[in-house]
């Protein structure tokens, strides 16, 4: 936001400006935040994060299912077919031990043994 001739605005959460003489902020990128105001840059979001906008004021953790393995992602990756991400906020997926199995997606937060007759 401009200031009056007189004061200067803070740029809010999820803004920054690291140049003095602006006449706005520029919001954080996808894959960091910003969780004060007026600061002169944005935080990246540690890996099992993510944030998928601009101008976010803090990251979300990745579901079940899915994981960030490193930081500053904007965004979370499926856990493929036989392996799991059993809870939020992981930044890899484990493998199912021999004799079960996982889908894909919201699928893969718990390895199922497989049925009789079958086997992995």
């Amino acid at each position: 936001s401009t200031g009056t001739a007189n004061s200067c605005t803070a740029c809010e959460v999820g803004k920054y400006s690291n140049l003095a003489g602006f006449s706005s902020c520029t919001a954080c990128r996808r894959g960091e935040y910003q969780d004060e105001e007026s600061k002169t840059e944005c935080k990246i979001c540690a890996a099992g994060e993510y944030s998928g906008s601009m101008g976010l004021a803090t990251c979300e953790a990745c579901a079940a299912g899915t994981v960030s393995p490193s930081e500053g992602s904007p965004f979370c990756t499926t856990c493929s077919p036989g392996t799991v991400a059993a809870t939020a906020g992981l930044t890899s997926c484990t493998a199912c031990s021999p004799g079960k199995f996982s889908g894909s997606g919201t699928d893969a937060k718990i390895c199922e043994p497989c049925a009789a007759g079958t086997y992995s």
